[in-house]
């Protein structure tokens, strides 16, 4: 077949069209090429003679194999260098592009495609590399590992790529199964190059099957950076006691060459069976109590009063009569049809107990939750307001285990409440709801109300402060402790329930804290903070003994520091080998010592550094004496104390070891109950037949990122 140009008469534009001599013109014409013509000669450019066809390539007879022509993929395929690209060719050149068989950097369609469908042919590396972001979705997403097998997502994938054979679920699980492997084995390796960590433990009971499962997180500093790592969610292969626990944490310490030399504390909540389970098996003196919890404690028990007067003062004590209790068979509300009942049964509470108002607050947010027309009309009023209406805002309902839910709850009630009265008033007059509204609190009932939420205010902010994630917060505590006292002391309510909860409130913080600025973790990292340092303490002596406790460990890491030094010189010397040369021989007397000029000298430098690590006023170590001589530095610019410690971590080296040790210390076992949130997603009543080694899988794969997930764990 001959393929030939047309030319255009001299007076008519030009279009370079094929024709082909057997007559069947048009039927051999590729538009995209002709495209390219026409702008070629519009441009100036003389007609090129035209490619010859992929199909006439394959036809002509065998010569020398072009270099181009490869079934490698196109990013890893090598071109020759010869003779510039087709497009080139074409602008700059009329000469013909060689024909079919000489050597020639070019690649018809015909070569894309088939090195499309071999990148993406089982095992090619397009297939690969799909596959693999397609286990990150399942995990990341917390998806069943069905998914790709589902109707929908298979049209997609069709859509988007047809080349890409969209694997089943086993293809998926095994794809996640050599993940696991493989950055557990780089998630080890970080563990074993670590000086040290701390952990967190907690237990979880899967709700829809019943299984319980051991929580463990880690946490270390690398660098100026805190590495918070979800390392399982191991099954409980049987009752959670004391020795199965022990059983499990000694099996994952194993999984994960975790030395327990190395572990510096671990946190857990207040069970005792896991409680005495660390202690059995890492020692009593590293286990460390959720702070966070004992804040949930304090919360707990103050939204509990029951009290309907005031607390007596120390003067009517004598004369106090026995307080009245509400009777115990009263529960919260949790049918919707409760909110019907009348009001005499709201009468028999007094406006002085907590915890009789807090239940008239729930009624009425249950009616708003459970009546479309009272939702509607909150919504509207917030419009009329002038609040657009995608942040117009609803009421919160408590969760019980969680008291800082219920002050949430307060919070936004008071917020709401102008909208809330009119909306009760509104159905109330108009009957448009068939269930009967619930009475508005009084003036006197949101006098109190807003004196609770001042009061609960500094809790949960400190909740939140102590909780946040990969941020230090051991350091935090006592600031936040005495910020907590201060508050609480400082606020003057006017109401009977104001004042009962004030009193609760302080009794619960000084009774859980009492001695908080004693214990030596807490203390020390307050210390080694370098934003903090002595200022958050109230005691002087506990300020002294928190700078002991901190000496020794400086004083410990210098020797350590000295001895491997002095070890590391001496097997130098061992191993060096010297020229020979001719040498004195050191004279010696009666008494075997040696006439070396030296021996003095040295001896005397070896002592000085004994004596250079202690400051001889206070017997500290002159590097912590520096230290703490040091302003603190300001809070709001450093965030983060050990980036703040990074700048300054060249003047006091072993200072900074032992802060790097004990800031990376988390206050709260929140890291491990995150865990559990996360494994709740992925074990979900659609999910009840995934097998608890898979769940430990997939909670620990769902806290990688993508770059980590493709580019490794190092970016962690």
């Amino acid at each position: 077949m001959r393929v030939h140009l047309e030319k255009p008469p001299h007076n008519m534009k030009p279009n370079w069209r094929k024709t082909a001599q057997s007559g069947n013109t048009g039927s051999n014409v590729d538009d995209d090429d002709d495209e390219e013509m026409v702008d070629d000669v519009e441009a100036g450019a003389a007609p090129p003679a035209k490619q010859p066809r992929q199909s006439e390539q394959l036809m002509s007879p065998p010569s020398s194999p072009a270099p181009c022509q490869s079934s490698q993929p196109e990013s890893n395929r090598p071109c020759p260098s010869p003779g510039p690209s087709p497009s080139a060719s074409r602008s700059r050149s009329s000469t013909p592009p060689s024909r079919p068989g000489s050597q020639t950097g070019f690649r018809g369609p015909l070569d894309r495609c088939l090195s499309n469908a071999t990148a993406f042919a089982a095992g090619g590396y397009k297939d690969e590399e799909v596959t693999s972001a397609l286990a990150f979705m399942v995990c990341r997403d917390s998806l069943p590992l069905r998914t790709p097998e589902r109707e929908g997502f298979r049209a997609y994938s069709r859509r988007l790529n047809p080349l890409y054979k969209v694997p089943a679920e086993p293809k998926v699980t095994s794809t996640i199964e050599k993940k696991y492997t493989l950055i557990k084995q780089e998630v080890g390796e970080l563990i074993a190059a670590a000086d040290s960590y701390s952990l967190t433990y907690d237990l979880w009971t899967q709700k829809y099957t019943m299984k319980g499962f051991l929580g463990k997180t880690i946490h270390f500093a690398k660098d100026d950076e805190l590495i918070s790592v979800e390392l399982a969610a191991h099954p409980m292969p049987q009752r959670k006691t004391k020795e199965n626990l022990v059983t499990v944490m000694s099996k994952l310490c194993e999984d994960w060459n975790i030395d327990t030399e190395k572990v510096s504390a671990v946190v857990t909540d207040g069970g005792a069976n896991i409680r005495a389970a660390v202690k059995d098996y890492f020692g009593a003196e590293k286990h460390v109590s959720c702070f966070a919890h004992a804040l949930n404690g304090i919360g707990q028990t103050v939204i509990e009063l029951h009290s309907k007067r005031p607390v007596p003062t120390e003067v009517e004590e004598e004369d106090a009569q026995p307080e009245t209790e509400i009777p115990e068979n009263e529960e919260d509300i949790d049918d919707p049809e409760d909110a019907n009942q009348g009001d005499d049964e709201e009468e028999e509470f007094l406006p002085t107990s907590l915890k009789a108002l807090l239940k008239k607050v729930k009624r009425i947010v249950l009616f708003f939750r459970s009546s479309e027309v009272a939702s509607n009309d909150l919504q509207a009023f917030q419009v009329e307001a002038g609040i657009p209406k995608n942040k117009a805002l609803r009421l919160i309902q408590e969760v019980r285990t969680r008291w800082n839910s219920c002050y949430d709850m307060v919070s936004r009630f008071l917020h709401l409440s102008d909208f809330v009265s009119r909306v009760l008033f509104k159905v109330q007059r108009e009957k448009s709801s068939k269930r009967k509204p619930p009475p508005m609190l009084s003036a006197d009932e949101l006098e109190a109300l807003t004196e609770v939420a001042a009061l609960l205010k500094p809790l949960a902010v400190v909740t939140a402060e102590v909780s946040t994630k990969k941020t230090v917060s051991l350091s935090k505590v006592i600031p936040l402790t005495a910020y907590l006292k201060t508050r609480a002391s400082s606020y003057e309510p006017n109401t009977i329930i104001g004042q009962n909860v004030k009193h609760t409130l302080l009794t619960q913080v000084e009774e859980k804290f009492d001695n908080i600025e004693r214990n030596p973790l807490y203390a020390a990292a307050t210390l080694l903070d370098p934003r903090f340092k002595k200022v958050p303490f109230s005691s002087p002596a506990a300020a002294k003994a928190a700078e002991r406790e901190v000496g020794r460990l400086v004083s410990d890491a210098i020797a350590k520091s000295r001895a491997n030094e002095r070890a590391a010189y001496e097997a130098a010397q061992e191993e060096q080998v010297e020229p020979q040369r001719a040498q004195p021989v050191a004279a010696s007397d009666h008494s075997g010592e040696t006439d070396d000029p030296w021996s003095v000298i040295d001896e005397k430098v070896r002592l000085s550094n004994a004596v250079a690590d202690r400051d001889r006023a206070g017997g500290l170590p002159i590097e912590l004496r520096q230290y703490l001589n040091r302003p603190p530095m300001d809070r709001k610019s450093n965030q983060n104390p050990l980036k703040a410690w990074k700048s300054i971590s060249g003047e006091y080296p072993h200072v900074w070891k032992i802060a790097q040790r004990i800031l990376s210390i988390t206050a709260t076992s929140v890291p491990c109950e995150r865990l559990f949130s996360h494994a709740g997603i992925i074990g979900n009543q659609l999910r009840t037949r995934l097998s608890g080694e898979h769940l430990d899988m997939l909670v620990f794969l769902r806290s990688f990122s993508e770059s980590q997930w493709f580019d490794g764990v190092t970016k962690i």
